[in-house]
């Protein structure tokens, strides 16, 4: 897309146009034009993604601007020359997403020479150029693509976090140095691998989604190195490193965890654990169904008992992961409410505890079916 813009700086005109071009190795934001400014004259450019906020007081839409970089890649500087401007303002790797952008291009007497400050003046001025790069059906698909990309990315995270668990645990039967290292240079590099795709993403808060990704793997990226360094550090012999490891690999598990939560992603669980102990459950569900009255108390204590238990074990599948945990505390919460219309039933000769249990029956299966479905589980 290439956008025109005149800009009147009495005396001085300047016209320019801005571009997203797809080169060989990325996409580049450019800005190519003409202006009597004379030659030597410092412009800088920057580009920002902009987003449009509504003010909750005012109702008004305000346009909130966001730098695409920040620090030493902010701003990218050029001389004008002869009657004319052109610059390279940023080089991607990744394609910039399909967003509104605003390209500044200032002209800030700080950066001039003696020369051109005298004729151009002391004060500073600056103008913008909008663009609107794809669409909002483009933004979307990109935004399922990232989607995908985080959820590999935090597959591969925890395949690497396995394998260190598992080489540290095979070496503390038999430490050998260079087996170990033989190990640790390709984790290593599939680690880096990692950090190199991370370090192209975007942080744009307009693009929570990749942001946030973003910032949880470059945390997984420092803390397994430091890991795997605690792992060798107790291999060579220092015993007191041993609690630290341990403490920080259940607390991996605990940010990789909450990284999910915070993400939005919906990674796999395991269904090892949780498929027999589901089955144990409705197991227990369906005898509580089947016993009759006048047999409920012989067994209302093992059916109460094997039932939490399957479901503990549930729970614990889910203890990092809020959703799913808060799911599982409402099925418990409604067996423990069937346990106690089910004594009321056995109890007494009257048919409104009964009824009652029977619909309370149906609307834990549909909540029970329900958890299923979101845990992954075919029935």
């Amino acid at each position: 897309m290439v956008l025109l813009f005149w800009l009147l700086q009495d005396p001085w005109k300047l016209e320019f146009q801005t571009s997203v071009v797809e080169t060989g190795d990325g996409w580049t934001f450019r800005v190519e034009g003409r202006t009597d400014l004379p030659p030597g004259t410092v412009l800088r450019a920057r580009v920002y993604a902009l987003d449009e906020v509504v003010d909750p007081q005012n109702g008004e839409t305000i346009v909130d601007e966001e730098p695409l970089f920040y620090g030493d890649e902010a701003f990218q500087d050029f001389e004008v020359g002869d009657g004319t401007l052109s610059t390279r303002v940023y080089s991607l790797k990744r394609r910039p997403y399909s967003l509104r952008y605003r390209v500044r291009v200032i002209y800030d007497p700080d950066f001039q020479n003696k020369d051109v400050k005298s004729k151009v003046g002391g004060k500073e001025f600056q103008k913008d150029l909008d663009l609107r790069e794809g669409d909002d059906a483009k933004h979307a698909e990109e935004l399922k693509a990232t989607g995908r990309e985080l959820y590999d990315e935090f597959v591969r995270v925890k395949e690497l976090f396995e394998d260190l668990k598992r080489e540290f645990a095979s070496q503390r039967k038999k430490y050998d140095p260079e087996a170990w290292n033989r190990w640790l240079d390709p984790w290593m590099d599939k680690l880096q691998e990692v950090r190199g795709r991370n370090d192209d993403r975007y942080m744009l808060w307009t693009v929570w989604l990749e942001r946030q990704g973003k910032l949880r793997i470059e945390g997984f990226c420092m803390r397994l190195p430091e890991l795997a360094s605690d792992c060798r550090e107790f291999l060579e012999g220092n015993a007191e490193v041993l609690a630290r490891a341990q403490f920080k690999m259940e607390s991996f598990l605990d940010y990789y965890e909450e990284a999910i939560e915070v993400v939005g992603l919906e990674m796999p669980l395991d269904l090892e654990t949780i498929v027999p102990a589901l089955a144990a459950y409705e197991k227990q569900v369906d005898r509580m169904k089947a016993i009759p009255a006048a047999e409920w108390s012989k067994q209302r204590v093992e059916v109460k008992r094997e039932a939490r238990q399957a479901l503990l074990t549930v729970a614990g599948v889910f203890e990092r992961r809020k959703k799913g945990y808060y799911r599982v505390n409402r099925i418990m919460a409604q067996f423990m409410e069937l346990f106690r219309l089910a004594d009321r039933a056995a109890e007494s000769r009257d048919p409104e505890p009964a009824e009652s249990l029977r619909k309370a029956l149906e609307s834990h299966d549909l909540d029970l079916h329900a958890f299923k479905s979101y845990a992954g589980l075919k029935e």
